[in-house]
């Protein structure tokens, strides 16, 4: 296996296969995330635990990776790019986990069709970016957020965050990735997104006061 290059676009300088053999460095890391994630869709009764595996999101992640690869920043982490691009894909599929389940929802006091047509299949949605992406001067980092010491959380604890608020301290805290890529992943000015990082920080250490005892997660290394 090789070592994961520095910068996202070193990973797609030759053939999907050697793509794959890149990247294969970080797979752990991708795969802890979209744990994270799924546990937490779930524990927010979004979807249902056997709705979505970590190793399908991965699978996917690395689907659009490549498939997208023009649209990799050129001063983007590797690290980065991968992770931000899983929090767009696993957005997407429980969209669409929800819409579904939506779609098939039916009251039990409406009567049943004579008939049910039968399906000829339904292609897998593309996950679109948006038209315009931001530009690194749009996300140009303001003052850091304060420095404090904020200690890798159980996942459990960031349960009652909004999604955006936890990826951006998922991101940054627990994997790592520097503040200005974030902003770009999460679409936000960096001064949004150091202010949501210290909101989550501010939250957790909270929550992490009021308990008892504490669990500590640690991620893997790349």
């Amino acid at each position: 296996m090789s070592d994961l290059p520095a910068n996202a676009r070193e990973l797609f300088t030759d053939d999907e296969a050697s793509f794959r053999e890149r990247v294969g460095a970080l797979l752990p890391v991708l795969r802890s995330a979209a744990a994270y994630d799924i546990d937490y869709y779930v524990a927010r009764d979004i979807m249902h635990p056997d709705n979505l595996h970590p190793d399908d999101v991965v699978a996917e992640t690395l689907i659009y990776a490549w498939s997208h690869r023009a649209q990799c920043p050129a001063d983007m982490s590797a690290r980065g790019w991968l992770l931000g691009v899983q929090v767009r894909v696993i957005r997407d599929m429980v969209d669409r986990i929800v819409s579904y389940r939506q779609s098939k929802a039916l009251s039990l006091d409406e009567p049943l069709p004579a008939t049910t047509g039968a399906r000829d299949g339904q292609a897998q949605q593309d996950l679109v970016q948006p038209d315009e992406a931001p530009t690194w001067a749009e996300v140009t980092p303001a003052a850091a957020p304060e420095d404090i010491e904020a200690p890798l959380f159980a996942n459990e604890d960031t349960f009652t965050l909004e999604a955006d608020t936890r990826h951006v301290a998922m991101l940054h805290d627990e994997f790592d990735v520097p503040l200005a890529e974030v902003a770009t992943i999460m679409e936000r000015a960096a001064k949004d997104t150091a202010a949501l990082l210290q909101e989550a920080r501010t939250h957790l250490r909270a929550h992490d006061d009021a308990s008892p005892t504490s669990s500590v997660s640690e991620p893997p290394s790349a």
